[in-house]
């Protein structure tokens, strides 16, 4: 998925609602599926935000969620619904009782577009962390190694600040909500980095809320390891990465 990502499907029975829905959506780009068929032709991998009326399909709008989650776990759904029907318990992100308006519609879907934007760009900032950290790890690196280095560097650097302007507009529950969903896992080869949760590089206490890491009362740790130096705190969510002290800035860092 591209990042930053504005494109949201309707999958919606009545058309002329679906395209008042895209009207009132004009920000974004959007997507109009009135059949099932459609639904599975215009929900890729792009897709970020999906406004999904309850009754779609006659009926098949669980089918329609199913085959979401399979494509893509990051999408997000809003549920729509007629009053005098019932929630089903479709697991979705957000539900709307019609008669739908437009500024509920729309505060919803940017809502929800922050949330993926912020997730997938978190995702790729520290996968990119710690495959720096580990051609650092290295006493020395070729050619192409520095090379790459320094293009992962930078990339790591515009994400920073990408992260950092997003996370202004975004509430606590909206970053409660990304760090629920979090699930960091590194591309590169980590054989020569430390993997033990008690590992020197790991701080001792959260950052952000400053919760206590190692066991007090309990024998459980205070945090989550999520990769070779990205831990998630128990308490608030916040998700931290350290490497040695000696590469921590790695936006600075110049070989």
């Amino acid at each position: 998925m591209k990042i930053p990502t504005s494109t949201v499907a309707v999958c919606e029975d009545n058309e002329t609602r679906a395209e008042l829905y895209s009207l009132w959506l004009d920000e974004c780009e959007v997507r109009i599926a009135l059949t099932t068929q459609q639904a599975r032709d215009k929900l890729d991998d792009e897709v970020a935000v999906v406004v999904l009326n309850q009754g779609f399909a006659d009926g098949k709008a669980a089918q329609v969620l199913s085959y979401i989650r399979e494509q893509d776990s990051v999408c997000r759904v809003i549920e729509t619904r007629d009053r005098s029907e019932a929630f089903p318990s479709l697991g979705v992100d957000h539900n709307l009782v019609k008669p739908i308006f437009e500024d509920v519609l729309v505060e919803k879907v940017r809502t929800l577009l922050r949330r993926v934007n912020y997730q997938v760009a978190l995702d790729r900032y520290y996968k990119m962390t710690i495959s720096i950290t580990t051609l650092e790890l290295k006493s020395e690196l070729n050619d192409k190694e520095s090379e790459r280095h320094e293009q992962l560097t930078e990339l790591a650097a515009d994400l920073q600040r990408f992260l950092s302007d997003l996370r202004a507009e975004m509430s606590e529950d909206d970053l409660r909500a990304v760090m629920q969903n979090v699930n960091i896992e590194t591309d590169g080869n980590t054989a020569d980095v430390p993997q033990k949760v008690g590992s020197k590089y790991r701080p001792e206490k959260c950052g952000n809320c400053g919760q206590a890491w190692d066991p007090q009362d309990s024998d459980e740790p205070g945090m989550v390891r999520l990769g070779a130096y990205v831990w998630r705190c128990k308490r608030c969510g916040d998700v931290q990465m350290y490497a040695d002290p000696s590469h921590q800035q790695l936006s600075s860092y110049r070989k």
